[in-house]
């Protein structure tokens, strides 16, 4: 379960944003929760990607640090392309 974690998090809290969103559109008054709730899952996303880098043995100091770089200015595109190089990047 601990290598599907990331995955596992992107995804529900994308769609969560996406259903906030969708409900924010339509006016409805839950929005806000669906809103919060899939930030924080992203948020948590955020935190479990610069974990698995940070802690990675098969890549160099200075491609790290451009992954982190990438997850905190331009989280949702560098999640995705990550989901695409992450098994060459986990341990």
């Amino acid at each position: 379960m601990k290598n599907n974690l990331f995955p596992l998090s992107f995804f529900v809290g994308f769609i969560i944003v996406v259903i906030g969103a969708y409900f924010k559109i339509m006016h409805n008054s839950i929005s806000d929760f669906f809103l919060i709730t899939g930030l924080i899952i992203s948020t948590v996303s955020l935190i479990i990607g610069i974990y698995e880098i940070a802690t990675s043995n098969k890549i160099h100091r200075s491609e790290k640090r451009l992954w982190i770089f990438g997850f905190i200015f331009f989280n949702f595109l560098t999640s995705i392309f990550y989901l695409g190089k992450r098994s060459r990047i986990v341990n």
